[in-house]
């Protein structure tokens, strides 16, 4: 009879049902969640890096034209290379490392800064140091070779600053003369006596003309001034360039900035836990109602 399915026919669990699900599907539910757990603790544990350690960079410059400090190469021109895995054979190579285990940095190069930060995961904290050591020391014999190549360049370049600066201090000793003399012939005029009326207008134009012509060159020595002191301080920059910051700098050597994994861990593991309780769940629910229906077409048909 139609009357013996009930309400079950009509194809919806009860809130009773939920219950039952869950209870007949009990050991399959568990399974699931255990099997979930054992893999991604399994998995975890060889993948979770032990540690993340990094390094802070800085390009070194040289000398380009006009005196300008330009780094040897732009800090996303290094970071490029070491993304792209230029040196990484080499430091394989030189860490006998095997060369099939991938081997992958991050880097950043924060806007409008000439810094690099490179950091590089790893299951031991002490292989991790090593490989961003050994990283730097490639990076530093490349920029090297890059830097000698620039030498002359550079040493071109500040050769002329310094004629420069030689050139203006030849040109305000020059003005400072001619200075010297107009003051000398204004305080003749000043001293010489006039007899006429004629001969005082002529006295003071030419005072005057004398006056006009020192407070001219007394604009042009400031001027100068101004340049020399700008010169001098580019060229004591240029020297500080010459001499420690044209080579690769190391702003913040390899360090551990994590050591986390036994919280990346468990977290994994709860993660894995919630999500597969859910799931299977889910698909008990499926299967409970798959076999109730199929209970209730028996004996509907009985």
């Amino acid at each position: 009879m139609d009357s013996g399915a009930g309400s079950n026919s009509s194809g919806y669990m009860k809130g009773s049902d939920y219950l039952k699900a869950v209870f007949a599907g009990k050991y399959f539910i568990l399974s699931v969640v255990l099997i979930c757990i054992s893999l991604t603790a399994v998995y975890s544990y060889y993948r979770v890096p032990r540690s993340i350690v990094s390094v802070v960079i800085k390009p070194g410059f040289y000398i380009a034209e006009g005196g300008k400090a330009i780094p040897v190469l732009k800090p996303e021109s290094i970071a490029n290379l070491i993304t792209e895995g230029a040196f990484n054979g080499l430091v394989q190579q030189s860490l006998n490392l095997n060369p099939q285990e991938p081997m992958k940095f991050d880097v950043v190069n924060p806007r409008d800064t000439d810094v690099i930060k490179v950091t590089y995961e790893n299951s031991k904290t002490s292989d991790g140091l090593r490989v961003l050591k050994e990283l730097v020391s490639q990076l530093s014999n490349y920029y090297e070779k890059e830097r000698v190549k620039l030498n002359v360049v550079s040493d071109r370049n500040f050769d002329l600053i310094k004629k420069e600066l030689s050139g203006l201090e030849l040109n305000r000793i020059k003005i400072s003369g001619e200075l010297e003399n107009l003051i000398k012939e204004k305080n003749r005029f000043l001293a010489t006596p006039a007899n006429t009326a004629k001969d005082k207008t002529i006295i003071d134009e030419q005072i005057k003309n004398r006056q006009n012509e020192i407070n001219r060159k007394r604009k042009e020595i400031e001027n100068i001034d101004q340049e020399i002191i700008s010169l001098k301080k580019q060229i004591a920059g240029l020297e500080a360039v010459r001499k420690n910051d044209n080579s690769l700098n190391i702003i913040q050597a390899p360090i551990v900035i994590s050591n986390n994994f036994a919280e990346n861990f468990f977290k994994n593991v709860i993660v894995a836990a919630i999500l597969s309780f859910v799931f299977a769940v889910l698909l008990q629910f499926m299967i409970y109602d798959v076999k109730k229906e199929g209970g209730n077409g028996e004996k509907a048909s009985k």
